[in-house]
């Protein structure tokens, strides 16, 4: 982890995979129901954090299907710089 950062500001998210690039949404707009803001409950997955020293975690989701994810950094966006988020990802062949 960086310094300033805690470890539950993390949140591990599945993407959707395109022919050439993965996807995270982060808000949608239109609809009925207007603007929505923040990450799909369903593409959130469960893991477990474990302290070993400072700034230093063991992390384990457990067995994830086959796909690609994200280790989101909560409030890592910065619009002015274009920047939408900053995280880890990984794939699970």
């Amino acid at each position: 982890m960086n310094e300033g950062q805690a470890i539950d500001e993390l949140v591990l998210v599945s993407l959707y995979p395109k022919a050439d690039r993965r996807e995270l949404e982060v808000s949608a707009l239109g609809g009925a129901v207007g603007a929505k803001h923040g990450i799909r409950m369903e593409v959130m997955k469960p893991f477990e954090t474990q302290e070993l020293g400072p700034r230093l975690y063991k992390v384990a989701a457990g067995i994830l299907p086959r796909g690609e994810y994200l280790f989101y950094i909560v409030g890592s966006a910065d619009n002015v710089k274009g920047i939408q988020g900053k995280g880890y990802d990984f794939s699970v062949e």
